[in-house]
């Protein structure tokens, strides 16, 4: 019971923190400012582990974490578009 609503609210924490780091990744990168592959690659692995920890406690109990759904809305575009401009970084 308590590992689960601690891990679905380091899931929301999670997320929506790498969400920013991603969005500034993709500011960087579109601003040609040194660090943007590396911000990139933060946000996107904390993106993942979040998301994955979400969906996780969402097919658990489904009732209970409904309201992930409404993030999931969100991870989903910025993480696409965070990879996109991942996979447009110079090697």
């Amino acid at each position: 019971m308590v590992f689960d609503f601690l891990a679905c609210s380091l899931a929301t924490r999670i997320s929506m923190i790498a969400c920013s780091a991603v969005i500034i990744g993709c500011l960087f990168e579109l601003l040609h400012l040194h660090g943007a592959g590396e911000m990139l690659l933060i946000g996107l692995s904390a993106l993942a582990v979040g998301t994955v920890l979400g969906l996780i406690c969402m097919l658990k109990d489904r009732e209970r974490y409904s309201f992930f759904t409404g993030y999931l809305i969100r991870i989903v575009p910025i993480g696409l578009l965070g990879s996109y401009f991942f996979l447009r970084l110079p090697a």
